[in-house]
């Protein structure tokens, strides 16, 4: 009898430890493969020894949890509050991009596109598919040749999300 007492207790014993264990399996299964959404990318130029951030103007940006949108209409008063980017005539400046949210998320389908715009005339610098391996690389392009003060567009988009940054160039 004790020992069919004993092995009633152990069988029990067993039971709740399997369930444990399949109720820890099932939690973390939702979490294993799960791909989570991130937000708009940090944009950063690097320009000799300095680093200038971009500031967003235009996004429309949705991930499974948030929605983002902004469209600034005054851009000029945007540029106002960035730093002045100088650089030379032709000079390499590189870019890079960062995730905003530290949710181990993906980027897929990238396009990145780089333009400059002085009195109403547009001028495209780069433009480039990459995959999200490639994200985290630092990207270079090349300034516009001529002087002047130029709006520095850059524009990212990646599963149908669009975010668009602007900068204040100046090429001496």
């Amino acid at each position: 009898m004790y020992i069919e007492i004993n092995l009633i207790q152990e069988r029990r014993y067993n039971l709740k430890k399997f369930v444990y264990i399949c109720l820890t399996v099932l939690c973390l299964s939702g979490c294993i493969g799960e791909n989570y959404s991130v937000g708009h990318p940090i944009t950063k130029l690097q320009v000799n020894d300095s680093t200038y951030d971009l500031k967003p103007s235009k996004v429309q940006w949705q991930t499974q949890g948030d929605s983002t949108s902004l469209d600034e209409d005054n851009i000029e008063a945007l540029l106002s509050e960035s730093k002045k980017i100088t650089v030379s005539q032709g000079q390499f400046i590189k870019i890079k991009f960062e995730d905003s949210i530290e949710d181990e998320g993906e980027y897929t389908d990238i396009q990145i596109k780089i333009s400059v715009t002085q009195n109403d005339s547009k001028q495209l610098l780069y433009e480039k598919d990459i995959d999200s391996s490639m994200l985290e690389e630092i990207h270079t392009f090349a300034s516009p040749t001529e002087n002047g003060n130029y709006i520095l567009e850059v524009e990212f988009s990646s599963n149908g999300n669009y975010a668009q940054y602007i900068g204040n160039l100046y090429v001496e």
